[in-house]
């Protein structure tokens, strides 16, 4: 499957349309798991079959994951139009899996999900 792509960062606000549901994410198949993990950095322990996500290493916060099975719509929110009253662009993937840090948001679209447990 595809390398990760980090696609929303910072952005935990509510999406102003109401269109998107959590992470800025449309599902038809809704989300098929959500959990917590102590550690962000743990995060591969879950995901055995992701390479590590550089990003979340060495990060000891909690975490909520959410992973959704598609195909999914993903609300695209780059760093330098947060803020500037640009649209958003939503993006067609596979699977898409966040990754909640505090108010802190990782999107990753087309993940390897082989394995993938709470």
């Amino acid at each position: 499957m595809a390398a990760a792509a980090a696609l929303a960062v910072g952005c935990a606000a509510p999406v102003a349309n109401g269109a998107f549901g959590p992470c800025g994410i449309i599902s038809s198949g809704g989300v098929e798991m959500m959990f917590g993990i102590s550690h962000a950095s743990n995060f591969g322990a879950h995901f055995p079959a992701v390479p590590q996500l550089p990003e979340l290493a060495g990060d000891q916060r909690p975490a909520t994951i959410r992973v959704f099975r598609g195909p999914v719509e993903v609300l695209s929110m780059h760093p330098t139009s947060i803020g500037t009253g640009a649209p958003a662009t939503p993006k067609a993937a596979g699977s898409a899996v966040c990754v909640q840090i505090g108010n802190d948001l990782n999107v990753y679209e087309d993940l390897d999900l082989t394995g993938a447990h709470p």
